[in-house]
């Protein structure tokens, strides 16, 4: 039996098979490097701190926030990425096993 061609878009878009694919990645990224990508941060901010690299009024526990933002949003991305990928090749071999 021939399918329609449309099925998969319409069934599934795009843009959210790429996000419900790249949220289990983006979790792995965090777990994996849960133990190494904060202590990097830490001592980065700690760094600065000491050298006095900061302007004043900036408090430590703000930079470090930032930088644990900065870690997860770099995990968000690289989550989306192998999500993005992923989808492509998961729909071109949808669009083949169609045919």
């Amino acid at each position: 039996m021939h399918r329609k061609a449309g099925t998969l878009k319409e069934l599934l878009p795009p843009w959210f098979t790429c996000v419900l694919l790249s949220i289990p990645f983006t979790v792995l990224i965090l777990a994996v490097t849960q133990e190494h990508a904060p202590g990097i941060f830490l001592s980065i901010v700690q760094k600065a701190v000491a050298q006095d690299a900061m302007p004043v009024d900036v408090h430590f526990v703000v930079v470090l926030m930032l930088a644990f933002l900065l870690y997860v949003l770099l995990a968000c991305i690289a989550g989306l990425v192998i999500g993005m990928l992923l989808n492509v090749v998961l729909r071109f071999i949808w669009r083949l096993a169609e045919h």
